[in-house]
């Protein structure tokens, strides 16, 4: 009996999905589906035929591979809001492209180092991507990374809002707050 819902909770934990709902702007804690191209060989259609037997949180650190990351993320929206943002924060990618499928086409966003930053649909530092995500619909989107270093980010989903914010804490703010107090003990030792 105890294999039967150990199954069936496995079964369901398959699916990597993220609900959406009003009562947050910020999603930072859930799965996203992972599936490690050693050839990096395969394509868009291909990945959509694909079957995701990995699930890994959306912050992972995998190791250092030569092949290609494609991640996949089921969303549902059931919010009230249909703009959203997909951020990544990690920057030393050479591509992340975002794959969506829209009116029997594959929408392609490119980003990471090796788009300009002119090109990029959003000018931040770190791969983001828009997102009109419909309500009450559910979206499949996959992501196709490569990188020379190790296979670590983290994704978080924002509502267009939020990601808008000025005052949003950032990665950046850190730094900025450090570089203050270095400052000052520099001066205070002088």
């Amino acid at each position: 009996m105890y294999k039967f819902i150990l199954f069936l909770l496995l079964l369901s934990s398959l699916h990597a999905d993220l609900i959406l709902t009003n009562d947050t702007n910020k999603y930072d804690d859930f799965k996203i589906g992972y599936f490690y191209d050693v050839n990096s060989s395969l394509s868009i259609e291909d990945i959509n035929q694909t079957t995701f037997t990995q699930e890994i949180p959306n912050q992972f650190s995998l190791g250092y591979r030569d092949g290609t990351a494609w991640f996949k993320l089921k969303i549902q929206n059931r919010s009230n809001t249909k703009d959203f943002v997909l951020h990544f924060n990690e920057p030393f990618w050479s591509s992340l492209d975002l794959y969506e499928h829209k009116n029997g086409v594959w929408r392609v966003d490119k980003n990471a180092l090796n788009i300009p930053m002119h090109q990029r649909s959003l000018k931040d530092n770190n791969p983001a991507y828009e997102l009109k995500l419909n309500k009450n619909t559910t979206t499949t989107i996959y992501l196709k990374g490569i990188t020379t270093a190790g296979h670590i980010g983290e994704f978080t989903l924002f509502t267009h809002d939020e990601f808008f914010r000025p005052n949003r804490f950032t990665k950046s703010t850190i730094y900025m707050f450090f570089i203050v107090i270095l400052f000052t003990l520099i001066i205070l030792n002088i």
